[in-house]
C-alpha cells in the first residue's frame, strides 16, 4: 500500500529477525512515529516489535478472531496503561 499525499519521514523502522538482523524495514509518518516513541517511553513495551504485535492481536480482536486468556489479559493492561498515561 502506498501513501498517496502524506509526509513519510526519512528515518525507517527496522523490525529485526530472531538473530537480530534486520528482516523488514518501514516508512512511518511523523504522527505514527510519535505514537511509537511515546509507547516506547512509557515502558510498557520493550520493543518496536512488541508495540506492531500488539497493535496487530487488537486488529484481530476487533474483527472478532479468538484470542486467549492471557493476551486478553495482556490487551486489557496495555489500554489500562495507555488511558493512565493520556491523563497525567
Amino acid at each position: 500500500m502506498q501513501l498517496k499525499n502524506k509526509k513519510v519521514l526519512a528515518a525507517m523502522v527496522y523490525l529485526g529477525n530472531e538473530n537480530g538482523e534486520p528482516a523488514m524495514q518501514l516508512n512511518v509518518p511523523p504522527d505514527l512515529e510519535t505514537l511509537i516513541n511515546k509507547r516506547l517511553s512509557s515502558g510498557g513495551y520493550t520493543s518496536i516489535e512488541d508495540i506492531l504485535r500488539h497493535a496487530l492481536e487488537a486488529q484481530d480482536a476487533e474483527r472478532g478472531e479468538l484470542i486467549d486468556g492471557a493476551q486478553a489479559g495482556r490487551e486489557i493492561q496495555a489500554m489500562k496503561d495507555d488511558w493512565r498515561l493520556s491523563n497525567r
